[in-house]
């Protein structure tokens, strides 16, 4: 980025250091990886990744919730197998969201909050 107090949407962003910084990527695989920001060591995403991550959220957990609850009436299970199954279920969905998706929306707020404040400090110069 060339200029350090715009906005950008599909650069990486740092939610703990609240700027866009140096960073590292370990390449987990070929092709992509995962960026980790210089300062402090915290992963980084860029807040259209955040955007999309929460939409597809949004997406799935409401399916899935669907199926937890409908595979046991499908299949016919008595009410207390039915109620073990749905309330596991519940409990790895909500698990699930937590440690895959609630940080996205975690950066995203932290993105925004950080964003306004520049905006503001730009209208004020």
């Amino acid at each position: 980025m060339s200029d350090e107090s715009s906005i950008d949407m599909k650069t990486l962003w740092c939610a703990s250091c609240k700027g866009y910084t140096e960073y590292k990527i370990d390449r987990a695989r070929e092709g992509g990886g995962i960026a980790y920001c210089n300062k402090c060591g915290d992963q980084m995403w860029s807040a259209s990744t955040s955007k999309l991550t929460i939409l597809i959220s949004k997406i799935f957990f409401p399916l899935l919730l669907i199926c937890i609850i409908a595979i046991p009436i499908f299949i016919g299970f008595s009410v207390f197998d039915s109620s073990i199954f749905i309330s596991f279920g519940i409990l790895v969905a909500a698990i699930t969201y937590r440690v895959c998706f609630y940080k996205y929306t975690k950066h995203l707020r932290a993105f925004n909050d950080w964003a306004r404040r520049q905006a503001l400090t730009k209208s004020e110069d």
